[in-house]
């Protein structure tokens, strides 16, 4: 009898009686017979259960149990294991115990005070001083009362003598598998393979232990399906609910003339439900009944290994091998087959009448999400470095439509490339979509793909450039936005104002292009320079720096490497900049010609030493504006 979960902190008595319990009269055991399933019940209540019409059966399993007809239970074997213990347990002074009768004398009226170590018999006070006295036995050791208390239970097992002879078990015939006596020996046995009880036993353990673990593998089976069982009882309920949860969020939007149908779909949904939960249930018990099999099969084996000798093994192992070697090979069913699971689902329109709706917009159903249909999409294109962006997942069945209700977030699969990503989650919105929100690291071209449901989702390929624009955090000079770019900047107050600006990223790694567009709108030179030249303007890049006050960039105490030159002559500068080399080339070119890294007299190559940048702007007239384009690396 297995020790249930609740039992782990009982006492070592309690728990001795928790394994000696019957569980049908629900005493202690009286007369213990064992059943083919390893159960094992007193024999009177054993003779009252084969009375039934059905006829005999384990009332915990419900195996059936071969005894004949008319029942003979003297085929049934006793238990050994368990009377060592209620011997245990009596000699405890436990009163719910059987008394334990001298072996000698068996008067009841004389209670057992010593067992001898060589007889293995019990002994009341009277028969011990005998036993002392005889010349056969007087060199034997007896064990008084008090140690008996503190042996275990196969420490206190009786001896067991042949049935027809009735002299001591002695050896163990491997040819015909049973113990035998002296007498039998010579008698029944004289030409058999005989073998002393140590190495028969020893042998026997080793085949019972191998059986304990392979069954005890299939135990670890049978509890992962019961964990996959109750984690899917959970997810149906889930489910269940998420889809109650839109249908009332989306028949709440529209005229009280439907509730009546928006009742059917939840009772839908709570039916077909139900029906999935019962199969589950279903198979919860038959993987529960198998679990319970094995692991009282498995704790009867190992309590015989612990708590009978050598004989009792031998007598009882091959009830245990038989049923521990069919419980081996039986094959379990761990995952259940309850189908898919209930989903609500709608069109992307709500505005059709009543019967439409039911019939052609929305219904209830249990659906497979369709990777292939799934679609993904940016709320907002424009991706930045150090900012949280955000990707949304439509999930959709095989006819694309809509699906509301909850897919799990382990549907999901994200995949990012191209460019760091950090912070990366996924979240489940209450319109059945799926938020992936994420923080990009770097520059450079984003790209994005999921799987849903392990499978590949072709609507699901994003690709984004990483953009970056000019920084009104430093600097000085008017900013304008160019589409969605704040990409121009211009100089302010008066001619000769020395104006300068960031771009909002650093540039870390990778390689990055872009162009500037140099203008200046006046041309008369009195409203502006007197200097034939005009303007002038730098682009480049600047390192990192905690100081980028206007002296302390004009003066070079934080470095930078930028082309300067007159905005009148120079209207496009391309720049070419190589993190991973440090290098950065710039290319001026006129108004006629666009320069290239072969022809430009004007090109610039710098070598740079440090690991962090950023882009670089600066005018010193309020008529002339700078303009950048990121192109392709």
């Amino acid at each position: 009898m297995p020790l249930s979960r609740q039992n782990t902190n009982l006492s070592l008595s309690e728990k001795l009686e928790v394994l000696v319990t019957c569980a049908v009269c629900h005493e202690l055991l009286n007369n213990p017979k064992v059943f083919p399933c390893l159960h094992s019940y007193c024999y009177e209540c054993i003779v009252k259960l084969s009375k039934r019409e059905c006829g005999l059966e384990c009332p915990e399993c419900r195996a059936p149990v071969e005894v004949g007809y008319p029942p003979d239970l003297s085929v049934l074997p006793t238990n050994f294991f368990a009377n060592n213990v209620l011997a245990t347990l009596s000699l405890d002074d436990n009163d719910d115990a059987p008394a334990l009768l001298c072996d000698n004398c068996e008067d009841a009226e004389k209670p057992v005070e010593k067992r001898c170590k060589d007889c293995l018999q019990f002994l009341c006070a009277p028969c011990a001083e005998s036993h002392q006295r005889s010349c056969d036995t007087k060199n034997h050791v007896l064990q008084s009362k008090d140690e008996l208390k503190n042996n275990e239970p196969a420490e206190n097992a009786r001896a067991v003598k042949c049935s027809k002879h009735h002299e001591l078990i002695k050896y163990y015939c491997d040819t015909c598998k049973e113990t035998t006596c002296v007498s039998c020996t010579i008698l029944e046995h004289k030409q058999h393979n005989l073998l002393s009880l140590e190495v028969s036993s020893t042998k026997a353990k080793e085949e019972v232990q191998n059986l304990i673990e392979k069954v005890e593998e299939r135990v670890e089976t049978i509890s992962a399906g019961i964990e996959l069982v109750e984690a899917k009882s959970q997810d149906i309920t889930a489910r269940e609910e998420a889809c109650k949860s839109q249908i009332e969020t989306f028949f709440t939007q529209l005229h009280e003339q439907i509730d009546a149908e928006k009742e059917n779909m939840l009772a839908v949904t709570a039916s077909a439900s139900e029906s999935q939960k019962s199969e589950v249930e279903a198979s919860k018990k038959v993987l529960d009944l198998a679990l319970s099999t094995c692991q009282n099969g498995v704790n009867f084996a190992k309590h015989t290994l612990q708590n009978g000798n050598d004989v009792q093994l031998l007598n009882i192992k091959p009830t245990i091998t038989l049923y521990l070697g069919n419980l081996r090979n039986v094959q379990d069913e761990i995952t259940p087959n309850i189908g898919n699971p209930v989903r609500f689902l709608k069109s992307e329109s709500s505005s059709q009448l009543c019967r439409q709706l039911t019939a052609n917009v929305c219904s209830v159903e249990e659906v497979a999400v369709c990777s292939l249909k799934c679609e993904a999409k940016f709320p907002d294109l424009t991706l930045k470095v150090g900012k949280k962006s955000v990707i949304v997942i439509t999930c959709k069945d095989k006819d694309g439509r809509i699906i509301s209700s909850s897919c799990g977030k382990d549907l999901i699969q994200a995949s990012f490339g191209g460019v760091q990503v950090q912070d990366a989650e996924i979240s489940e919105k209450q319109d059945g979509t799926h938020e992936i929100s994420f923080v990009v690291n770097e520059l450079g071209t984003f790209q994005f793909e999921a799987k849903v449901n392990g499978r590949v989702a072709p609507g699901c390929f994003l690709e984004a450039e990483v953009d970056w624009e000019l920084s009104a955090a430093r600097g000085s000079g008017y900013l304008r936005m160019n589409g969605e770019m704040v990409n121009c900047m211009s100089g302010e107050g008066n001619v000769g104002k020395y104006c300068f600006r960031l771009g909002d990223t650093p540039m870390t790694s990778g390689a990055h292009r872009w162009k500037v567009e140099v203008s200046h709108a006046v041309q008369d030179a009195e409203e502006c320079f007197q200097d034939p030249e005009g303007p002038t303007f730098e682009v480049g890049v600047i390192e990192a720096d905690d100081d980028y006050s206007k002296a302390s960039i004009v003066h070079e105490v934080t470095k930078k490497w930028v082309y300067s030159g007159p905005a009148k002559r120079i209207t496009n500068v391309f720049l070419n900049l190589d993190m991973v080399q440090k290098s950065l080339e710039i290319l001026p070119g006129g108004k006629f010609l666009v320069a290239t890294s072969k022809f430009s007299l004007r090109r610039r190559v710098f070598r740079m030493k440090t690991d962090v940048v950023f882009p670089f702007f600066s005018v010193n007239c309020p008529h002339c504006s700078l303009t950048f384009c990121k192109m392709n690396s």
